[in-house]
Protein backbone atom coordinates (compact mmCIF):
# COMPACT_ATOMS: atom_id res chain seq x y z
CA UNK A 1 0.00 0.00 0.00
CA UNK A 2 1.72 3.28 -0.81
CA UNK A 3 2.17 5.90 2.02
CA UNK A 4 0.46 9.05 0.30
CA UNK A 5 -2.77 6.48 0.77
CA UNK A 6 -3.79 7.70 4.02
CA UNK A 7 -7.01 8.24 6.18
CA UNK A 8 -9.03 10.97 5.46
CA UNK A 9 -9.81 13.93 7.88
CA UNK A 10 -13.62 12.21 8.36
CA UNK A 11 -12.01 8.67 8.93
CA UNK A 12 -9.56 10.73 11.62
CA UNK A 13 -12.84 11.99 13.20
CA UNK A 14 -14.83 8.60 13.34
CA UNK A 15 -11.95 6.90 15.17
CA UNK A 16 -11.37 9.26 17.65
CA UNK A 17 -14.95 9.52 18.19
CA UNK A 18 -15.11 5.76 18.63
CA UNK A 19 -11.84 5.47 20.47
CA UNK A 20 -11.68 8.03 22.90
CA UNK A 21 -15.16 8.05 24.62
CA UNK A 22 -15.61 4.18 24.48
CA UNK A 23 -11.95 3.99 26.09
CA UNK A 24 -12.35 6.55 28.80
CA UNK A 25 -15.85 4.78 29.79
CA UNK A 26 -14.25 1.71 30.11
CA UNK A 27 -11.47 2.41 32.60
CA UNK A 28 -13.19 5.28 34.08
CA UNK A 29 -15.53 2.64 35.23
CA UNK A 30 -12.97 0.16 36.50
CA UNK A 31 -11.03 2.37 38.20
CA UNK A 32 -13.62 5.08 39.71
CA UNK A 33 -14.42 2.97 42.65
CA UNK A 34 -10.90 2.54 44.06
CA UNK A 35 -11.00 5.51 45.95
CA UNK A 36 -14.89 5.23 46.84
CA UNK A 37 -14.29 2.14 48.99
CA UNK A 38 -14.29 4.45 52.22
CA UNK A 39 -17.43 6.25 51.25
CA UNK A 40 -19.39 3.17 49.73
CA UNK A 41 -18.50 1.36 52.98
CA UNK A 42 -20.07 4.12 55.00
CA UNK A 43 -23.55 4.08 52.77
CA UNK A 44 -23.45 -0.05 53.03
CA UNK A 45 -23.12 0.60 56.56
CA UNK A 46 -25.93 3.12 57.15
CA UNK A 47 -28.55 0.98 55.00
CA UNK A 48 -27.61 -1.99 56.95
CA UNK A 49 -27.75 -0.33 60.57
CA UNK A 50 -31.59 1.01 59.15
CA UNK A 51 -32.82 -2.59 57.99
CA UNK A 52 -31.32 -4.89 60.69
CA UNK A 53 -30.76 -2.36 63.72
CA UNK A 54 -27.39 -3.58 64.32
CA UNK A 55 -23.69 -2.60 62.27
CA UNK A 56 -22.51 -3.80 58.75
CA UNK A 57 -20.81 -7.36 60.11
CA UNK A 58 -17.18 -7.47 58.29
CA UNK A 59 -17.81 -10.49 56.67
CA UNK A 60 -20.89 -9.18 55.01
CA UNK A 61 -19.02 -5.87 54.00
CA UNK A 62 -16.18 -8.42 52.67
CA UNK A 63 -19.00 -10.24 50.41
CA UNK A 64 -21.04 -6.90 49.37
CA UNK A 65 -17.17 -5.12 48.29
CA UNK A 66 -16.47 -8.19 45.78
CA UNK A 67 -19.90 -8.30 44.60
CA UNK A 68 -19.82 -4.65 44.04
CA UNK A 69 -16.36 -4.26 42.43
CA UNK A 70 -16.71 -7.71 40.40
CA UNK A 71 -20.53 -7.19 39.00
CA UNK A 72 -18.91 -4.59 36.62
CA UNK A 73 -16.62 -7.55 35.01
CA UNK A 74 -19.74 -10.18 35.26
CA UNK A 75 -21.50 -7.79 33.69
CA UNK A 76 -19.02 -7.32 30.60
CA UNK A 77 -18.43 -10.65 30.22
CA UNK A 78 -22.03 -11.30 29.82
CA UNK A 79 -21.74 -8.61 27.51
CA UNK A 80 -18.88 -9.96 25.64
CA UNK A 81 -21.25 -13.27 24.80
CA UNK A 82 -23.88 -11.01 24.17
CA UNK A 83 -21.94 -9.23 21.46
CA UNK A 84 -21.79 -12.05 18.64
CA UNK A 85 -25.55 -12.23 18.90
CA UNK A 86 -25.82 -8.63 18.57
CA UNK A 87 -23.48 -8.79 15.76
CA UNK A 88 -25.72 -10.60 13.73
CA UNK A 89 -28.67 -8.44 13.81
CA UNK A 90 -26.91 -4.95 14.36
CA UNK A 91 -24.04 -2.96 12.88
CA UNK A 92 -20.98 -1.93 14.42
CA UNK A 93 -22.39 1.64 14.79
CA UNK A 94 -25.53 0.44 16.37
CA UNK A 95 -23.63 -2.09 18.96
CA UNK A 96 -21.58 1.22 20.32
CA UNK A 97 -24.57 3.44 20.58
CA UNK A 98 -26.23 0.51 22.85
CA UNK A 99 -23.09 0.39 24.60
CA UNK A 100 -22.82 3.94 25.54
CA UNK A 101 -26.84 3.90 26.23
CA UNK A 102 -26.51 0.91 29.12
CA UNK A 103 -22.91 2.82 30.45
CA UNK A 104 -25.31 5.93 31.27
CA UNK A 105 -28.12 3.33 32.49
CA UNK A 106 -26.31 1.68 34.81
CA UNK A 107 -24.95 4.90 36.50
CA UNK A 108 -28.33 6.22 36.70
CA UNK A 109 -29.48 2.94 38.71
CA UNK A 110 -27.04 4.14 41.08
CA UNK A 111 -27.50 7.74 41.27
CA UNK A 112 -31.12 6.89 42.05
CA UNK A 113 -31.13 3.82 44.29
CA UNK A 114 -28.18 4.51 46.06
CA UNK A 115 -27.46 8.00 45.97
CA UNK A 116 -31.44 8.59 46.99
CA UNK A 117 -32.42 5.69 49.11
CA UNK A 118 -28.86 4.40 50.01
CA UNK A 119 -29.64 0.62 48.46
CA UNK A 120 -26.60 -1.42 48.13
CA UNK A 121 -29.08 -3.18 46.05
CA UNK A 122 -29.12 -0.72 43.07
CA UNK A 123 -25.76 -0.58 42.98
CA UNK A 124 -24.66 -3.82 42.34
CA UNK A 125 -27.32 -3.87 40.01
CA UNK A 126 -26.26 -0.57 38.34
CA UNK A 127 -23.03 -2.02 38.01
CA UNK A 128 -23.71 -5.07 36.10
CA UNK A 129 -25.52 -3.11 33.54
CA UNK A 130 -22.31 -0.39 33.09
CA UNK A 131 -20.35 -3.99 32.92
CA UNK A 132 -22.63 -4.74 30.10
CA UNK A 133 -21.38 -1.26 28.26
CA UNK A 134 -17.54 -2.34 28.85
CA UNK A 135 -18.39 -6.22 27.16
CA UNK A 136 -19.55 -4.71 24.30
CA UNK A 137 -17.58 -1.65 23.62
CA UNK A 138 -14.41 -3.40 24.49
CA UNK A 139 -15.47 -5.89 21.87
CA UNK A 140 -16.70 -3.67 18.92
CA UNK A 141 -14.46 -0.75 19.08
CA UNK A 142 -11.55 -2.67 18.01
CA UNK A 143 -13.62 -4.10 15.11
CA UNK A 144 -14.47 -0.32 14.54
CA UNK A 145 -10.98 1.07 14.20
CA UNK A 146 -9.49 -2.13 12.35
CA UNK A 147 -12.03 -2.40 9.90
CA UNK A 148 -12.13 1.81 9.38
CA UNK A 149 -8.23 2.69 9.45
CA UNK A 150 -6.26 2.70 6.23
CA UNK A 151 -4.48 -0.95 6.94
CA UNK A 152 -0.86 0.44 7.26
CA UNK A 153 -2.37 2.71 9.66
CA UNK A 154 -4.22 -0.26 12.14
CA UNK A 155 -1.12 -0.68 14.80
CA UNK A 156 -0.82 2.98 15.39
CA UNK A 157 -4.77 3.48 16.40
CA UNK A 158 -4.29 0.17 18.26
CA UNK A 159 -1.61 1.58 20.24
CA UNK A 160 -3.67 4.65 20.46
CA UNK A 161 -7.02 3.01 21.99
CA UNK A 162 -4.53 1.32 24.50
CA UNK A 163 -3.33 4.59 25.55
CA UNK A 164 -6.59 6.07 25.74
CA UNK A 165 -7.64 3.00 28.17
CA UNK A 166 -4.44 3.87 29.90
CA UNK A 167 -6.03 7.59 30.44
CA UNK A 168 -9.22 7.07 31.15
CA UNK A 169 -7.52 4.83 35.20
CA UNK A 170 -5.81 8.27 35.52
CA UNK A 171 -8.82 10.15 34.94
CA UNK A 172 -11.32 7.97 37.41
CA UNK A 173 -9.18 7.69 40.34
CA UNK A 174 -9.02 11.95 39.97
CA UNK A 175 -12.63 12.46 39.81
CA UNK A 176 -13.10 10.05 43.26
CA UNK A 177 -10.07 11.43 45.15
CA UNK A 178 -11.91 13.07 48.10
CA UNK A 179 -10.44 16.02 47.48
CA UNK A 180 -12.38 16.45 44.06
CA UNK A 181 -15.84 14.22 44.11
CA UNK A 182 -14.94 11.05 46.59
CA UNK A 183 -16.60 12.36 49.64
CA UNK A 184 -20.01 11.58 51.04
CA UNK A 185 -21.83 14.76 50.08
CA UNK A 186 -19.93 14.91 46.72
CA UNK A 187 -19.64 10.99 45.41
CA UNK A 188 -22.01 11.05 42.80
CA UNK A 189 -20.36 13.63 40.73
CA UNK A 190 -17.79 10.24 40.31
CA UNK A 191 -20.98 9.20 38.53
CA UNK A 192 -21.74 11.98 36.09
CA UNK A 193 -18.32 12.46 34.51
CA UNK A 194 -18.65 9.14 33.37
CA UNK A 195 -22.12 9.93 31.38
CA UNK A 196 -20.56 12.74 29.70
CA UNK A 197 -18.36 10.31 28.14
CA UNK A 198 -21.27 8.13 26.54
CA UNK A 199 -22.96 11.50 26.18
CA UNK A 200 -19.75 12.98 23.49
CA UNK A 201 -20.09 9.56 21.77
CA UNK A 202 -23.70 9.45 21.22
CA UNK A 203 -24.14 13.26 19.75
CA UNK A 204 -20.81 12.02 17.37
CA UNK A 205 -22.63 9.22 15.90
CA UNK A 206 -25.08 10.98 13.65
CA UNK A 207 -22.03 11.58 11.78
CA UNK A 208 -20.44 8.31 11.63
CA UNK A 209 -20.60 5.73 8.65
CA UNK A 210 -20.63 2.50 9.41
CA UNK A 211 -16.94 0.61 8.37
CA UNK A 212 -16.10 -0.72 4.56
CA UNK A 213 -16.71 -4.42 5.94
CA UNK A 214 -20.14 -3.67 7.43
CA UNK A 215 -21.22 -2.21 3.81
CA UNK A 216 -20.08 -4.50 2.00
CA UNK A 217 -22.08 -7.24 4.13
CA UNK A 218 -24.90 -5.51 4.18
CA UNK A 219 -25.03 -3.66 0.74
CA UNK A 220 -22.17 -5.29 -1.16
CA UNK A 221 -18.89 -3.61 -3.15
CA UNK A 222 -20.98 -0.20 -4.47
CA UNK A 223 -21.87 0.44 -1.11
CA UNK A 224 -18.19 -0.65 0.65
CA UNK A 225 -16.73 1.87 -2.28
CA UNK A 226 -19.06 4.63 -1.24
CA UNK A 227 -17.74 4.42 1.92
CA UNK A 228 -14.36 3.86 1.35
CA UNK A 229 -13.70 7.21 -0.92
CA UNK A 230 -15.12 8.91 2.67
CA UNK A 231 -12.47 7.55 4.76
CA UNK A 232 -9.88 7.40 2.57
CA UNK A 233 -7.32 9.79 0.23
CA UNK A 234 -6.26 8.25 -2.48
CA UNK A 235 -6.31 7.34 -6.09
CA UNK A 236 -8.95 5.06 -7.42
CA UNK A 237 -6.44 2.22 -7.79
CA UNK A 238 -6.12 2.45 -4.50
CA UNK A 239 -9.54 2.17 -3.41
CA UNK A 240 -10.12 -0.63 -5.64
CA UNK A 241 -6.79 -2.48 -4.04
CA UNK A 242 -7.71 -2.15 -0.38
CA UNK A 243 -11.53 -3.06 -1.50
CA UNK A 244 -10.52 -6.40 -3.29
CA UNK A 245 -8.08 -7.28 -0.10
CA UNK A 246 -11.70 -6.33 2.08
CA UNK A 247 -13.59 -8.94 -0.24
CA UNK A 248 -10.69 -11.42 -0.37
CA UNK A 249 -10.67 -11.52 3.56
CA UNK A 250 -14.56 -11.41 4.09
CA UNK A 251 -15.44 -13.92 1.32
CA UNK A 252 -15.51 -17.41 2.15
CA UNK A 253 -16.22 -20.72 -0.30
CA UNK A 254 -20.30 -20.52 0.21
CA UNK A 255 -21.14 -17.17 1.22
CA UNK A 256 -19.08 -14.17 -0.02
CA UNK A 257 -20.78 -12.17 2.42
CA UNK A 258 -19.69 -13.80 5.68
CA UNK A 259 -16.98 -14.02 8.22
CA UNK A 260 -15.52 -17.02 9.37
CA UNK A 261 -17.31 -19.02 12.30
CA UNK A 262 -16.47 -20.27 15.51
CA UNK A 263 -16.30 -23.77 14.36
CA UNK A 264 -14.50 -22.59 11.57
CA UNK A 265 -12.26 -20.71 12.99
CA UNK A 266 -11.42 -23.72 15.28
CA UNK A 267 -11.00 -26.04 12.39
CA UNK A 268 -9.00 -24.77 10.30
CA UNK A 269 -5.18 -25.03 11.16
CA UNK A 270 -4.39 -21.32 10.27
CA UNK A 271 -7.16 -19.25 12.03
CA UNK A 272 -6.67 -21.77 15.27
CA UNK A 273 -2.99 -20.68 15.56
CA UNK A 274 -3.83 -16.82 15.42
CA UNK A 275 -6.69 -17.43 17.28
CA UNK A 276 -4.80 -18.58 20.23
CA UNK A 277 -2.24 -16.11 19.97
CA UNK A 278 -5.40 -13.04 19.75
CA UNK A 279 -6.69 -14.77 22.51
CA UNK A 280 -3.53 -15.04 24.94
CA UNK A 281 -2.98 -11.03 24.40
CA UNK A 282 -6.36 -10.14 25.48
CA UNK A 283 -6.40 -12.65 28.36
CA UNK A 284 -3.22 -11.55 29.79
CA UNK A 285 -4.16 -8.02 30.20
CA UNK A 286 -6.34 -8.95 33.46
CA UNK A 287 -5.19 -12.51 34.29
CA UNK A 288 -2.30 -10.08 35.31
CA UNK A 289 -3.97 -9.65 38.26
CA UNK A 290 -4.23 -5.90 37.39
CA UNK A 291 -7.56 -5.10 39.13
CA UNK A 292 -5.89 -6.34 42.30
CA UNK A 293 -4.15 -2.17 41.13
CA UNK A 294 -7.13 -1.00 40.07
CA UNK A 295 -10.00 -1.88 42.55
CA UNK A 296 -7.57 -2.09 45.67
CA UNK A 297 -4.47 -0.84 45.09
CA UNK A 298 -5.56 2.33 47.93
CA UNK A 299 -6.21 -0.77 50.07
CA UNK A 300 -3.14 -2.45 49.53
CA UNK A 301 -0.96 0.58 50.20
CA UNK A 302 -2.42 0.85 53.20
CA UNK A 303 -2.00 -2.74 54.11
CA UNK A 304 2.31 -1.74 53.66
CA UNK A 305 1.29 0.45 56.23
CA UNK A 306 1.01 4.08 53.94
CA UNK A 307 -1.58 6.48 56.21
CA UNK A 308 -4.69 6.76 54.50
CA UNK A 309 -4.04 10.77 53.58
CA UNK A 310 -0.86 9.22 50.90
CA UNK A 311 -2.80 6.28 49.41
CA UNK A 312 -4.98 7.99 46.95
CA UNK A 313 -2.49 10.47 46.10
CA UNK A 314 0.32 7.76 45.48
CA UNK A 315 -1.76 5.43 43.86
CA UNK A 316 -2.86 8.56 41.29
CA UNK A 317 0.97 9.30 40.83
CA UNK A 318 1.51 5.50 39.85
CA UNK A 319 -1.51 5.18 37.45
CA UNK A 320 -0.18 8.67 35.12
CA UNK A 321 2.17 5.71 34.56
CA UNK A 322 -0.33 4.00 32.13
CA UNK A 323 -0.56 6.62 29.41
CA UNK A 324 2.88 8.37 29.86
CA UNK A 325 3.99 4.40 28.85
CA UNK A 326 1.26 4.16 26.65
CA UNK A 327 2.24 7.41 24.45
CA UNK A 328 6.34 6.79 24.63
CA UNK A 329 5.38 2.96 23.70
CA UNK A 330 3.35 4.37 20.59
CA UNK A 331 6.21 6.40 19.07
CA UNK A 332 8.60 3.51 19.39
CA UNK A 333 5.99 1.21 17.47
CA UNK A 334 4.88 3.97 15.24
CA UNK A 335 8.81 3.98 14.24
CA UNK A 336 9.21 0.22 13.61
CA UNK A 337 9.76 -1.05 17.17
CA UNK A 338 8.76 -4.56 17.49
CA UNK A 339 5.76 -5.23 19.80
CA UNK A 340 6.65 -8.86 20.48
CA UNK A 341 9.94 -8.08 22.45
CA UNK A 342 7.95 -5.00 24.08
CA UNK A 343 5.30 -7.81 25.05
CA UNK A 344 7.85 -10.03 26.65
CA UNK A 345 9.51 -7.19 28.66
CA UNK A 346 6.68 -5.96 29.75
CA UNK A 347 5.73 -9.74 30.94
CA UNK A 348 9.15 -9.65 32.92
CA UNK A 349 9.01 -6.30 34.17
CA UNK A 350 5.23 -7.48 35.73
CA UNK A 351 6.74 -10.40 37.22
CA UNK A 352 9.56 -8.56 38.84
CA UNK A 353 6.56 -6.77 40.13
CA UNK A 354 4.84 -8.98 41.38
CA UNK A 355 7.57 -10.47 43.50
CA UNK A 356 8.42 -7.18 44.83
CA UNK A 357 5.07 -6.06 45.90
CA UNK A 358 5.02 -9.48 47.77
CA UNK A 359 8.07 -8.45 49.05
CA UNK A 360 6.79 -5.32 50.77
CA UNK A 361 3.66 -6.70 51.95
CA UNK A 362 5.27 -9.59 53.77
CA UNK A 363 8.17 -7.41 55.76
CA UNK A 364 6.62 -3.91 55.87
CA UNK A 365 6.06 -4.81 59.75
CA UNK A 366 10.00 -5.42 60.34
CA UNK A 367 11.19 -3.28 58.06
CA UNK A 368 9.27 0.16 57.69
CA UNK A 369 11.03 1.54 54.73
CA UNK A 370 9.20 -1.30 52.77
CA UNK A 371 5.37 0.93 53.42
CA UNK A 372 7.36 3.59 50.69
CA UNK A 373 8.81 0.85 48.85
CA UNK A 374 5.31 -1.00 48.01
CA UNK A 375 4.62 2.34 45.91
CA UNK A 376 7.46 1.55 43.90
CA UNK A 377 6.56 -1.82 43.51
CA UNK A 378 3.32 -0.77 42.34
CA UNK A 379 5.07 1.73 39.83
CA UNK A 380 6.73 -1.31 38.23
CA UNK A 381 3.71 -3.83 38.20
CA UNK A 382 1.82 -0.76 36.77
CA UNK A 383 4.41 -0.24 34.37
CA UNK A 384 4.61 -4.05 33.17
CA UNK A 385 1.09 -3.72 32.73
CA UNK A 386 0.98 -1.01 30.25
CA UNK A 387 3.47 -2.10 28.25
CA UNK A 388 1.53 -5.25 27.75
CA UNK A 389 -1.59 -3.54 27.46
CA UNK A 390 -1.02 -1.36 24.34
CA UNK A 391 1.10 -3.97 22.65
CA UNK A 392 -1.82 -6.83 23.22
CA UNK A 393 -3.97 -4.64 21.64
CA UNK A 394 -1.49 -4.03 18.68
CA UNK A 395 -0.84 -7.28 18.44
CA UNK A 396 -4.41 -8.69 18.18
CA UNK A 397 -4.97 -6.54 15.01
CA UNK A 398 -1.43 -7.41 13.86
CA UNK A 399 -2.35 -11.25 14.06
CA UNK A 400 -6.07 -11.48 12.75
CA UNK A 401 -7.49 -10.44 9.67
CA UNK A 402 -11.49 -9.31 8.66
CA UNK A 403 -12.53 -12.51 7.99
CA UNK A 404 -11.65 -14.36 11.99
CA UNK A 405 -11.77 -10.51 13.95
CA UNK A 406 -14.90 -10.76 15.20
CA UNK A 407 -14.93 -14.41 16.41
CA UNK A 408 -11.24 -13.55 17.54
CA UNK A 409 -12.54 -10.81 19.84
CA UNK A 410 -15.77 -12.03 21.08
CA UNK A 411 -14.13 -15.14 22.97
CA UNK A 412 -10.61 -13.20 23.76
CA UNK A 413 -13.04 -10.58 25.12
CA UNK A 414 -14.70 -12.79 27.37
CA UNK A 415 -11.85 -14.37 28.32
CA UNK A 416 -10.70 -11.42 29.52
CA UNK A 417 -13.95 -10.10 31.21
CA UNK A 418 -13.72 -13.48 33.00
CA UNK A 419 -9.98 -12.88 34.46
CA UNK A 420 -11.47 -9.58 35.46
CA UNK A 421 -14.06 -10.76 37.46
CA UNK A 422 -11.91 -13.51 39.17
CA UNK A 423 -9.38 -11.47 39.89
CA UNK A 424 -11.95 -8.82 41.27
CA UNK A 425 -13.52 -10.72 43.36
CA UNK A 426 -11.36 -13.29 44.75
CA UNK A 427 -8.61 -10.84 45.79
CA UNK A 428 -10.40 -9.88 49.10
CA UNK A 429 -10.49 -13.75 49.67
CA UNK A 430 -6.67 -14.45 49.05
CA UNK A 431 -5.81 -11.49 51.53
CA UNK A 432 -7.58 -13.26 54.48
CA UNK A 433 -6.46 -17.13 52.91
CA UNK A 434 -2.17 -16.24 51.92
CA UNK A 435 -2.33 -12.64 52.80
CA UNK A 436 0.49 -11.26 51.30
CA UNK A 437 1.29 -14.00 48.83
CA UNK A 438 -1.66 -13.22 46.86
CA UNK A 439 0.05 -11.56 43.64
CA UNK A 440 2.44 -15.08 43.22
CA UNK A 441 -1.24 -16.62 41.74
CA UNK A 442 -0.85 -14.02 39.24
CA UNK A 443 2.65 -14.22 38.69
CA UNK A 444 2.71 -17.99 37.64
CA UNK A 445 -0.15 -16.49 34.54
CA UNK A 446 2.11 -13.85 33.98
CA UNK A 447 5.25 -16.26 33.40
CA UNK A 448 2.92 -19.01 31.18
CA UNK A 449 2.14 -15.73 28.87
CA UNK A 450 5.67 -14.67 28.90
CA UNK A 451 7.19 -18.20 27.53
CA UNK A 452 4.11 -18.36 25.04
CA UNK A 453 5.42 -15.26 23.44
CA UNK A 454 9.28 -15.76 23.27
CA UNK A 455 8.07 -19.22 20.84
CA UNK A 456 4.72 -18.92 19.47
CA UNK A 457 4.48 -14.95 18.43
CA UNK A 458 5.41 -14.12 15.52
CA UNK A 459 7.21 -10.51 14.96
CA UNK A 460 5.20 -7.85 13.22
CA UNK A 461 6.83 -5.20 12.59
CA UNK A 462 7.83 -4.48 8.98
CA UNK A 463 5.69 -7.42 8.23
CA UNK A 464 2.40 -7.18 5.61
CA UNK A 465 -0.57 -9.09 7.03
CA UNK A 466 0.16 -11.55 3.95
CA UNK A 467 3.63 -12.10 5.88
CA UNK A 468 2.09 -12.53 9.27
CA UNK A 469 -0.47 -15.09 8.44
CA UNK A 470 2.56 -16.98 6.48
CA UNK A 471 3.73 -18.00 9.67
CA UNK A 472 0.41 -19.53 10.57
CA UNK A 473 -0.06 -21.05 7.78
CA UNK A 474 3.25 -23.35 7.97
CA UNK A 475 2.58 -23.70 11.55
CA UNK A 476 4.53 -22.73 15.05
CA UNK A 477 7.87 -24.91 13.47
CA UNK A 478 9.26 -21.94 12.30
CA UNK A 479 10.73 -19.22 14.83
CA UNK A 480 8.81 -16.51 16.21
CA UNK A 481 11.44 -14.32 14.64
CA UNK A 482 11.54 -15.28 11.45
CA UNK A 483 8.93 -14.12 9.41
CA UNK A 484 10.75 -11.81 6.57
CA UNK A 485 10.58 -8.10 6.51
CA UNK A 486 8.52 -6.77 3.80
CA UNK A 487 11.18 -4.31 1.73
CA UNK A 488 8.62 -1.70 1.18
CA UNK A 489 7.59 -1.13 4.67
Amino acid sequence: MKEEYKNSWYCTFVLNASIFPTAFMIAYSIACLNPLVPVIHRIYNSTYEKQHADALPDDTWTLLLTLTMSMLMIGAFVGSMVFKILLSYLTRKQILIITHVCAGTGYLIVTVGTGKWGSYEAFIIGRFVTGLALGLGLSVTPLIFNESCVPHRRTFYSSVWGTALSSGVPIGIFFAWPKIFGTDERWLGVLIVCMFFSIVHIICSFWIVETPLQAYILHGEGRALTVLRKLRCGTETDLDNELKDLVADGASDDNASSVATFKEVITTPQYRRHFIGAVLAYSVIMASGVNNIFFYSDQILSNAGLDSETVTPATLGVMVVGPITSVVLTIFVNRGAEPRMIMIAGCTIMIFGDAFITACLATYEGVPAMSTAAIAAVCVFYFGFAMINIIAYVMFGAITIDRTRPVCINVGAASLWFFAWLVGFIAPYFEIWIGPYGFLVWMVLTIFVLIYSIFFIPNVAGRTPDQIQAFYKTGLTTSASSVPLDPEL
